[in-house]
């Protein structure tokens, strides 16, 4: 990936957290930031580093990375929703 060994671990540990919590409502607008953070990276490697177009024939384009990114964002802005513990 171009990035130190402790970094990806780094990394996988910071989407593993914040994907557990969205996915049971704790500090769910830090897990968006989090993850947002994880996306712009993640298309910025594509686009930037690894050359690959928005969708790609022969490998994964960064048009699900912008999905989530929006995803992200909209979580953030509209909050957790009425059953997340605050």
């Amino acid at each position: 990936m171009g990035m130190p060994a402790g970094m990806i671990f780094m990394l996988g540990g910071v989407e593993f957290l914040s994907s557990v919590g969205l996915a049971i409502g704790i500090y769910v607008q830090l897990a968006a930031v989090l993850l947002a953070i994880v996306m712009i990276g993640a298309i910025y490697f594509k686009m930037a580093k690894w050359h690959v177009s928005f969708a790609a024939m022969d490998k994964t384009g960064w048009e699900f990375d912008f999905i989530l990114l929006a995803a992200n964002i909209a979580i953030l802005l509209s909050g957790g929703g009425s059953i997340g513990i605050q």
